[in-house]
């Protein structure tokens, strides 16, 4: 069950749509933002890779040139808020746990066990 920040119900996590990710061959991911939405979205998919079998990270492509971290521009050249860093060290954190960091123009067979059958 996922809460609200006061405890509450919000939602139920979709099992059926994960366990659909999690037998695909390759599963491609993009979309903004790499520092809150899709990072959540790709943690709650670790969460189930990690609880059914590790090995299944290595399915999984993040495409990093199709996303980017949340800035907010101050309107003189530079930021009130950039979470680039923290978009950094998600993608990091999920390369380490076995998902492949790709770009949208790399050859599809340059990409690490990638079956194009």
């Amino acid at each position: 069950m996922l809460a609200r920040f006061d405890g509450q119900p919000l939602a139920q996590r979709n099992t059926l749509f994960l366990q659909t990710l999690l037998t695909s061959d390759a599963v491609i991911i993009a979309g903004q933002a790499a520092s809150h939405c899709v990072k959540s979205s790709i943690d709650d998919l670790l969460e189930g890779i990690v609880a059914q079998d590790p090995a299944l990270a290595k399915k999984v492509y993040l495409l990093t040139d199709c996303m980017s971290a949340v800035t907010v521009p101050d309107g003189k050249g530079g930021f009130l808020a950039d979470f680039t860093p923290q978009a950094e060290a998600a993608l990091q954190r999920f390369a380490d746990a076995g998902m492949h960091l790709c770009r949208s123009t790399d050859a599809l067979e340059t990409w690490p066990g990638l079956k194009l059958d």
